[in-house]
């Protein structure tokens, strides 16, 4: 029985989520196949993560751009994570 002081809120369905998607310096591939499949409008946030040098100039968000229609930010502390985008 739900709690009589609940707010909407509080409903695990009404709690933003985050899609995470992992990969390592040869997962290029699989990104690409991954979001040119996924619907531009599926309503999840997604952040992707690779395994690279810290000092690495990574092209990633231009080359995902090329295979989504949702916007691909590079990702800088304080940003915030927002819907049907990368």
């Amino acid at each position: 029985m739900p709690e009589r002081n609940a707010t909407p809120a509080d409903k695990p369905e009404s709690r933003p989520f985050i899609v995470g998607v992992g990969a390592s310096a040869g997962g290029l591939g699989a990104l690409e196949q991954f979001f040119s499949r996924m619907p531009a409008t599926s309503g999840m946030p997604f952040v992707v993560i690779r395994h690279l040098a810290p000092d690495y100039n990574s092209l990633m968000p231009e080359l995902l751009s090329r295979r989504t229609a949702m916007k691909v930010n590079r990702a800088v502390t304080g940003m915030p994570v927002a819907a049907n985008q990368l």
